[in-house]
């Protein structure tokens, strides 16, 4: 019989004990990485740790982007906004990538940035972006032909990495110096029963991984929590959830 673990109520609201948890996290690594993706989970999670960083004077905030290529306008305008904040240092990364591929049965995976494919990439790498990056990998075959005469090398590629890949290496970088290093992670319980589950596992510190250098400050918010806090900053946010929203 699987157990079910109950949910234990702090006497404090869950901003307050987001930042005590961003206050610990940046009191004991040397590096705190915020993975943003500009959804709204990430965007609040940055604004916060900004918060938070400028209270104990940890600014500024280091913050990780990647370019998957097929993002949309209120994606990029948010990547331009926050890559311009004094408080932030963005390493945002224009790289060839592995993505899963829903239009295609019989080749499931894209590769986004793929060098041999500049004339097809859906915009340009953006002035901003970083292309390069220690111990990533990316290997294929320059003389590959698809065997439809279709002009897509995705099958000729030997060896590429995903996006966790990506964010992974970059900690894993720190962390081989001897520099102690920790992901933030927008993630949040209320998402999905699997993702209430990672973070019942621990009796203590729920929200920082016990195998991977990770922590989900914001594990315990809500979506109306996460909307409500980002329009209090008054600060930008991904404009593609007006067209959600059906707003113009």
């Amino acid at each position: 019989m699987v157990k079910i673990r109950k949910k234990h109520f702090l006497e404090k609201n869950v901003y307050e004990a987001a930042k005590e948890r961003l206050v610990k996290i940046f009191n004991n690594y040397d590096k705190v990485v915020v993975n943003f993706s500009a959804g709204k989970d990430s965007t609040a999670l940055l604004y916060l740790a900004i918060e938070v960083a400028k209270e104990i004077n940890k600014l500024p905030v280091e913050v990780l982007a990647v370019d998957h290529e097929i993002e949309g306008k209120g994606t990029i305008a948010l990547w331009e906004a926050v890559h311009a904040m004094p408080e932030v240092d963005m390493k945002f990364y224009s790289l060839p990538m592995a993505l899963r591929n829903a239009c295609s049965l019989q080749y499931p995976i894209w590769i986004s940035r793929h060098p041999a494919e500049k004339d097809l990439w859906v915009r340009d790498i953006p002035s901003y972006a970083l292309t390069e990056l220690e111990n990533f990998v990316f290997e294929y075959d320059e003389n590959y032909e698809h065997p439809d005469g279709l002009p897509f090398k995705a099958g000729g590629v030997k060896k590429a990495m995903s996006f966790q890949d990506i964010a992974d290496t970059y900690i894993n970088n720190y962390r081989s110096k001897g520099i102690t290093a920790i992901a933030l992670v927008g993630l949040r319980a209320s998402e999905s029963l699997a993702r209430f589950t990672v973070m019942t596992r621990k009796h203590n510190e729920c929200y920082i991984s016990s195998n991977l250098p990770l922590a989900y400050p914001i594990y315990d918010w809500t979506a109306a929590d996460v909307w409500k806090y980002i329009r209090e900053t008054g600060l930008p946010y991904n404009t593609e959830y007006d067209i959600l929203n059906n707003k113009e």
